[in-house]
C-alpha cells in the first residue's frame, strides 16, 4: 500500500474522535498504520504500546440507552463512538453475547456467578470483537492483506471477517493448532502455514509487514519477538465490559478473565475506565488475569512485584490458545489499578472445570475453563471476590476435536485426569468434584 493511499484514507477520518496513545509516556499519534509501538520512548521505537482511545469529551452516552428495538444497533458496533472510526464497519453480527448466570455454581461457592459466554459470536470465539474492529480500520486505511499469527479462533476469526470484506488473508499457525479451525481458515479462502515460533518466522512476520504491505493481526505487545503489534484490535474487547455492566445493571465485583497476550484483559479494563469516565458507573471492577501454568508470565510478575514481565519457557497444555511466553504490559497495569490479581491453572485443573460447567450446560474450551478454575480456587483459598463474580468463556470446546474426544472418553462423569499427574487428587479437584455433585 503507498503512502499517498494511508494518508488519503487516513483524512477520510476527519478530526477523528480518538488516536493512537502510547500506555507509557502518553504520546498521541493520529490514526494510522503504527505497529511498532511508540517512536517517540522505547528502545528503537519498540516496546511501549500503542492503543486506540476515543476522545471521551466527544461521546454522548445517551446513544448507548437506545433500544435496538428503536433503531439502536445490536452488538460490537453498537459502540461505535468508543471505537476506532470507520466509514462501514467489516461485520457478521459480533457480540451482544449473554450472561448466563449459573446459581447452582455460584451457592456453592457464596456468590452470584455469570459466565460470559463468548462462544455464541459468529466464530464461536471472542476473537471476532478483536478482528471486526481490526479488519475494519485494515480496509480503512487501504489495506488488502491481512496477517494472522494464531494457535486456532485467531486465524478461524481473521480468515471469515477477510472472507467478508474482500481481503485476502494469510494465517502462520503454530504446531498442534485445531485441525478443525486450520480447515475452517481454508474453506474462508486463507493462505495457511504451520510455523513453530523462531527466528525465521519473526523474520517472515517483519518482512510481510514492513515491506510486503501486509496488515497484521498480532497482539498488543510490541516487545514481542517480531516487534510487530495492532494498535486497534483490543479495543473490540472493550465492547465485553460494555455489555457486563449494562446487562448486569450494576458492576460487578470481580471478573476473571483467560490471559495469554494480555489483549482482552486490557481491553476490558480500558472499557472499564472509560464507562467510569462517562458517567455510566462509579466503580470499576477487579481484575483477575487466568494463566495456564505451563506459561504464566503475569502471574510471575505479579508475585514478583517488579513492575516488569519478563518472559517466560511455553511448557505443553491443553490451553494452547493462552500458551504466550510474554503477556503485554498493560495486562500487568490493568491488574494492578483494578486492585485484582492473576491465578496459574494446571492441566488437570481446567479440565475438571470443563467438565463442572459442562453439568451447568456450557462447554468452555480449556483456555476458556481457567477462569472458572481460577475462581473456585481463589473461594476456596479464602480469598475474597466479593458478591458478584463474572467469568470470561471466550471460546468452545466443540472447536479443539481432541479436548472433546478426551472429555468424551471418560466414564460416569468423573473428573479428567492428566497423565503424569497420578498422585491422587488435589484440594481443587476435590473441590470440584463437590461442586459438580450438585448436578448429578
Amino acid at each position: 500500500m503507498g503512502s499517498s493511499d494511508q494518508e488519503q484514507a487516513r483524512d477520510a477520518y476527519g478530526a477523528g474522535t480518538g488516536a493512537l496513545v502510547c500506555s507509557v509516556c502518553g504520546a498521541e499519534f493520529p490514526v494510522g498504520g503504527m505497529f511498532h509501538g511508540c517512536p517517540s520512548c522505547g528502545p528503537s521505537g519498540a516496546g511501549s504500546p500503542l492503543e486506540y482511545r476515543a476522545k471521551i469529551d466527544a461521546v454522548s452516552p445517551a446513544v448507548f440507552a437506545r433500544p435496538v428495538a428503536e433503531g439502536g444497533t445490536r452488538g460490537v458496533w453498537r459502540y461505535s463512538e468508543l471505537l476506532p472510526p470507520v466509514r462501514a464497519a467489516v461485520s457478521l453480527g459480533e457480540g451482544g453475547t449473554p450472561l448466563v448466570a449459573l446459581p447452582e455454581l455460584g451457592d456453592q461457592l457464596g456468590v452470584q456467578l455469570y459466565l460470559k459466554n463468548e462462544t455464541c459470536n459468529p466464530t464461536w470465539s471472542f476473537k471476532d470483537r478483536y478482528v471486526s474492529v481490526a479488519v475494519s480500520v485494515a480496509r480503512e486505511l487501504g489495506y488488502t492483506k491481512v496477517l494472522c499469527l494464531s494457535a486456532g479462533n485467531f486465524g478461524h476469526s481473521a480468515s471469515a471477517y477477510c472472507a467478508r470484506a474482500g481481503m485476502e488473508c494469510r494465517v502462520l499457525c503454530v504446531p498442534g493448532a485445531s485441525t478443525m479451525m486450520r480447515q475452517a481458515m481454508q474453506i474462508h479462502g486463507a493462505t495457511v502455514v504451520t510455523m513453530p515460533d523462531g527466528s525465521e518466522k519473526t523474520g517472515l512476520v517483519r518482512r510481510l509487514v514492513d515491506d510486503e504491505g501486509w496488515f497484521p493481526m498480532t497482539c498488543l505487545d510490541p516487545a514481542s519477538a517480531s516487534q510487530i503489534a495492532n494498535p486497534f484490535g483490543p479495543a473490540g474487547y472493550k465492547t465485553i465490559w460494555y455489555e457486563v455492566v449494562s446487562e448486569l445493571g450494576r458492576v460487578p465485583d470481580t471478573v476473571f478473565v483467560p490471559v495469554g497476550g494480555g489483549d482482552c484483559l486490557t481491553g476490558i479494563w480500558r472499557g472499564a475506565l472509560e464507562w467510569r469516565e462517562l458517567g455510566l458507573a462509579s466503580t470499576v471492577p477487579r481484575l483477575v488475569g487466568c494463566q495456564s501454568s505451563a506459561a504464566a508470565p503475569l502471574v510471575e510478575a505479579v508475585r514478583d512485584g517488579t513492575g516488569e514481565i519478563r518472559e517466560v519457557a511455553e511448557l505443553p497444555t491443553r490451553a494452547l490458545s493462552i500458551r504466550h511466553g510474554r503477556c503485554s504490559p498493560t495486562a500487568l497495569e490493568a491488574v494492578r489499578d483494578s486492585g485484582g490479581g492473576a491465578v496459574a491453572i494446571s492441566d488437570r485443573e481446567l479440565l475438571d472445570a470443563i467438565k463442572l460447567v459442562a453439568r451447568c450446560g456450557l462447554l468452555p474450551e480449556a483456555a476458556s475453563a481457567t477462569t472458572i478454575a481460577a475462581a473456585v480456587k481463589m473461594v476456596g483459598s479464602g480469598e475474597h471476590v466479593g458478591g458478584t463474580v463474572v467469568c470470561v468463556v471466550t471460546g468452545s470446546a466443540a472447536k479443539w476435536s481432541d479436548l472433546m474426544e478426551e472429555l468424551a472418553g471418560v466414564e460416569g462423569g468423573a473428573a479428567v485426569r492428566n497423565e503424569g499427574e497420578g498422585r491422587g487428587r488435589n484440594r481443587q479437584a476435590q473441590r470440584m468434584t463437590r461442586l459438580g455433585a450438585v448436578h448429578d
